[in-house]
């Protein structure tokens, strides 16, 4: 009697984990992530690009030599550049994020001090993943 319950019953499950995927041959494939489950993770530089388009940075600065209503990001890194004071800076992490945060504080010569303030409006990672996107404009 038992085994003519257990027989039809054990032979259901059996399907039905097979259907499932979940029989010993595939349960190991259930642990390990697939391809089609990763997300690719975006470099810091590229981020900064995604952020360069959706806060509108590209309306004023260009990545293509172009001078704007902002200065060119293209070969901006590690130039030096004069601000309308007369005095020189060099073009680095530090000033990047001060331009981006406090844009008002030194103003490239030829330029107008137009661009709006970030600080408090941008995550602290946000304004590194647009620095990492500046300094790879060569």
């Amino acid at each position: 009697m038992f085994w003519k319950i257990f027989s039809p019953i054990s032979a259901l499950i059996l399907t039905a984990l097979s259907v499932m995927n979940c029989t010993p041959r595939n349960s190991d494939k259930l642990s390990q992530p697939t391809t089609e489950n990763k997300s690719v993770a975006k470099s810091p530089a590229e981020r900064g690009a995604d952020i360069f388009k959706s806060k509108g940075c590209f309306a004023c600065h260009s990545v293509d030599g172009t001078p704007k209503v902002g200065p060119t990001f293209k070969g901006a890194f590690g130039h030096t550049v004069e601000l309308q004071d007369g005095s020189k800076v060099m073009v680095d992490e530090n000033y990047i994020r001060e331009s981006i945060l406090e844009p008002h504080k030194k103003i490239v010569k030829g330029f107008s001090p137009s661009m709006p303030v970030f600080k408090g409006i941008l995550a602290d990672d946000e304004t590194e993943a647009l620095v990492a996107f500046i300094k790879s404009l060569k």
